[in-house]
């Protein structure tokens, strides 16, 4: 199968708001697309840190992963733009925290919440 490259955006397309997200390598701000008034995520990551602790094929393979999905259980990607110290991934704002949180706090999903209902 042919993955087919990321599209590349134009920060300036999107009017950023607030921090609602923290993690490792980076902020996660909400914003707006100007074009299409869709909210959206945009993961900044640091490209200092990620060269640092050799996450940078990690990431590669998580923007490729992202950009080639479609399915409605995952979060759509809007694309990446990135400068001399940044990597910005803009993705489907999806409210409710980050999954990883949840399923640490739950333990495991039950078969019921971990299907997909047409």
């Amino acid at each position: 199968m042919q993955l087919s490259k990321p599209k590349q955006i134009e920060l300036s397309n999107y009017s950023i708001t607030r921090t609602i997200g923290q993690g490792a390598f980076g902020t996660v701000k909400l914003a707006k697309n100007r074009q299409s008034n869709k909210l959206v995520a945009i993961k900044l990551l640091k490209k200092y840190d990620l060269i640092k602790n050799k996450q940078v094929d990690h990431v590669h393979d998580e923007v490729t992963l992202i950009a080639n999905m479609d399915h409605p259980l995952i979060v759509n990607f809007d694309g990446f733009t990135q400068d001399d110290r940044f990597i910005c991934l803009a993705m489907e704002f999806v409210q409710g925290g980050e999954f990883f949180i949840y399923l640490r706090s739950v333990g495991k999903l039950k078969p019921q919440d971990a299907a997909y209902q047409v």
